[in-house]
């Protein structure tokens, strides 16, 4: 596999080369401050179960995939509102924010289009379906678990994901070991508020956990107010030792306005979405598990348009009606040194709307699976792969093949090679049909050949370092073909290949401070034409330091950089320096399990700009504050 990066400024290399400078130095200090290696396993997801690689439940150090964990603890450092603020601060992953605060955020991973990243909450899509968007803006945190980041096609595992897999996992009272809660409360700028309650515990053989929520802000732009109600419970049942039925219910209400788009139009949005879901689990032994899941997901969308001055009409009312159900079948065995899981899932969804070419168009998807994994000495191979069907397009077959290596103590080696692709969503085929797009019902799935190699290293003193370097190679990928001077469709035109290396490095506590930082680039090109593809090329450079005392007083500084190439010139951004946060809070009173803790956050702290476009500019400064009570 070659690598070329003769796009590359040599300033970006620069900059990588002395973060990497500047951590080995750390290291050989930190050797004279601190000697104790236990230490080292505070590294995030050396521990850590993931199930997004293969679908049953692996130690992440055994995975061959580049995957990220990020836990409740992290989110709450943070103080994080929704699922977008806790992404924005991955490397390799870039946010699209449309407005702050809770409006619409969509992730791209490794420069893929944002309908390539899977989004999951418990293993079940919840991407929209008319464009297959993965709106993380709206998705509060507070009912999760731990959220699990796989970068590159999983195909092999979930289907349709071409760029990559988030999945969040939501809590559960199972884990609780006494009937308990928490009471939060933040208020800021702008009429900026977060509050939420959630209850969790065990009462005989039933375990119960409950959220509700509300997030709201006046907006940091004109017309730019979001308001957001949420729900979230997961109950289970434990019928017997063997076999128990789990049931979660989630509603989330949004009201939210779009802003000057293109200074030409107002936007006002509401929507809501019902999902439920239904699970029966048999467990015949601790090394097996047979599971049968059910869930269907309603979602309602109504936007209205109101043109600004010299244009004169009167508002355009669009709805969109949202329904899928999903079921799956699953079976996962452990024997000896293997993990062993097969399955099938069924889809079904369907879109009502007022726009003739959309309303009352499906698709359905079915799909069988496995994934192997043998566990040798120093070494794990990991084979898969996964048929489905699609009613609007071709079957696809998704191969799978994955390996890790401990070349020596604390030395992890990584290598992995996948086929991906990703459906078409049913707005590309069927949803233009306007005065200047053309339906193309003839859309076929984007294709992709992966190849990712990575090594894991804590054999740097005091240090942890993790390093991948990977390659997309896309066919079939989808653009805008013209027609005529003012028609276009979308078609399968272009060949892209996306690369570049990611480099992620963390110390031990210094004076119970951790200082980390990540880059990931992105190189970009369409083969067809061969043009870069400045849209998906770029790079971020991520750094923060936490101080807990694991007690009393917890801080975080964290700043986020990002350089994306534009296409579009008279809306582009600016990305002239680092955006920094700071989050700090002290537990200010506690007996038993009884908490109370404040809290203080400090957005943007050197107020300044970092936006795409600038019809979006992010907020500047501002300033939240709250507390927090645990019983």
């Amino acid at each position: 596999m070659t690598i070329g990066f003769n796009a590359i400024k040599e300033r970006y290399i620069a900059v990588f080369l002395a973060i990497l400078t500047l951590f080995s130095w750390t290291g050989s200090v930190l050797a004279v401050i601190e000697e104790d290696e236990a230490v080292l396993k505070m590294y995030y997801g050396k521990d850590a179960l993931a199930l997004a690689p293969t679908r049953y439940l692996r130690d992440v150090s055994q995975t061959a995939e580049n995957m990220v964990v990020i836990t409740a603890g992290d989110i709450e450092a943070m103080n994080a509102h929704t699922v977008a603020e806790v992404l924005n601060r991955v490397p390799g992953l870039r946010i699209i924010m449309i407005n702050a605060y809770g409006n619409l955020a969509m992730p791209s991973i490794q420069g893929s289009e944002n309908r390539h990243v899977r989004l999951m909450i418990d293993g079940i899509a919840v991407n929209t379906i008319g464009d297959n968007f993965p709106t993380v803006g709206d998705i509060p945190v507070q009912h999760i678990d731990h959220i699990e980041i796989v970068k590159g096609p999983a195909s092999a595992t979930w289907g349709s994901s071409l760029g990559g897999v988030i999945n969040i996992v939501t809590k559960s009272g199972e884990s609780v070991g006494h009937n308990g809660g928490m009471l939060s409360g933040s208020y800021g700028v702008r009429g900026s508020g977060d509050y939420r309650a959630e209850a969790s515990g065990k009462v005989k053989n039933f375990s119960y956990y409950i959220y509700g929520g509300e997030l709201r802000s006046d907006g940091f732009a004109h017309h730019d107010k979001f308001e957001m109600n949420s729900f979230y419970t997961k109950l289970i049942w434990n019928l017997s030792q063997v076999l128990k039925v789990r049931l979660t219910l989630g509603y989330n209400d949004k009201k939210s306005q779009g802003g000057e788009v293109l200074n030409t139009y107002l936007q006002d949005i509401s929507s809501n979405r019902l999902d439920t879901t239904l699970s029966l689990i048999y467990t015949p032994d601790k090394d097996t598990d047979l599971s049968l899941s059910f869930r269907d997901t309603q979602g309602r969308l109504k936007s209205i348009i109101a043109y600004l001055p010299p244009i004169v009409t009167t508002p355009s009312i669009k709805k969109t009606d949202d329904d899928r159900m999903q079921s799956s079948l699953l079976y996962t065995k452990k024997k000896g040194s293997e993990l062993f899981s097969i399955g099938c899932d069924y889809e079904d969804v369907a879109v009502e709307s007022i726009t003739k070419a959309m309303n009352g168009r499906s698709q359905e998807k079915i799909s069988f699976f496995v994934n192997n994994t043998f566990l040798l000495p120093n070494f794990t191979i990991t084979p898969g792969i996964r048929y489905e069907h699609v009613s609007t397009g071709e079957d696809i077959l998704s191969p799978s093949l994955g390996a890790t290596y401990e070349l020596w103590k604390d030395m992890l080696l990584r290598f992995y090679t996948a086929r991906g692709f990703n459906t078409p969503p049913l707005g590309l085929m069927y949803g233009a049909g306007s005065l200047y797009t053309a339906s193309n019902p003839d859309l076929k799935s984007e294709k992709v050949w992966s190849y990712n190699i990575g090594l894991e290293t804590k054999a740097l003193k005091y240090v942890w370092l993790k390093a991948s370097v990977f390659t997309h190679e896309v066919s079939d990928a989808i653009d805008r073909e013209k027609l005529s001077e003012t028609k276009y469709r979308f078609a399968n035109i272009n060949k892209q290949r996306r690369q570049g290396f990611e480099v992620e490095v963390e110390t031990i506590p210094i004076s119970n401070t951790v200082i980390s930082t990540g880059v990931g680039l992105v190189n970009a090109k369409n083969l067809t034409t061969g043009d870069p593809v400045q849209e998906a090329s770029g790079y971020t450079i991520d750094v923060a330091a936490k101080y807990d005392d694991k007690g009393t007083v917890k801080m975080l500084l964290n700043g986020h950089f990002i350089k994306w190439y534009d296409v579009v010139e008279d809306v582009k951004g600016t990305f002239n320096s680092f955006v920094f946060d700071f989050n700090a809070s002290k537990l200010i009173y506690k007996s038993g399990t009884t908490k109370i803790e404040l809290f203080l956050t400090g957005h943007n702290i050197l107020n300044n700009s970092q936006y795409a476009y600038d019809i979006y500019k992010n907020p500047g400064r501002w300033v939240e504050g709250g507390m927090r009570f645990r019983y």
